[in-house]
């Protein structure tokens, strides 16, 4: 994938937006920042499950998607390399969050579960969280 894949994508304003076990050796930061800037107003599911090269970490996706897109209900970022700094970001800026999937995700802990139960405790949020351990 490259960045302007991402910017071509993100001019068709997509509702749903998957990008499944995707390299993102060509994709930048500017390319995500694009993307998500164009997609803002009307991205409501962003699953981005098995993207963890390049460009296309978790972390990287989460952080623009957050900086743009408030209106996210369903997210998976399964198998991604997030950590808490990127499931801070998403659960502060998405307040209609309704769906968080978060399995094989290692580096999460009881922080980030705090922080979900902290922004979106006061309402129904089905979260997945499947951990592996070693």
């Amino acid at each position: 994938m490259f960045d302007d894949w991402l910017v071509e994508i993100g001019k068709h304003h997509p509702i749903r937006l998957a990008m499944v076990q995707c390299a993102g050796d060509g994709v930048t930061a500017k390319g995500l920042r694009e993307l998500f800037r164009e997609c803002a107003p009307m991205l409501k599911e962003l699953n981005f499950s098995g993207c963890s090269q390049g460009g296309l970490t978790g972390d990287a996706i989460l952080l623009h998607a957050a900086s743009r897109c408030q209106n996210i209900t369903h997210l998976d970022a399964s198998w991604c390399n997030i950590n808490n700094n990127g499931v801070a970001a998403i659960c502060e800026s998405s307040r209609k969050l309704k769906s968080l999937c978060l399995n094989g995700c290692q580096a999460i802990t009881d922080e980030s579960i705090g922080v979900i139960a902290s922004k979106h405790g006061h309402r129904s949020v089905a979260l997945s969280l499947e951990v592996e351990s070693a």
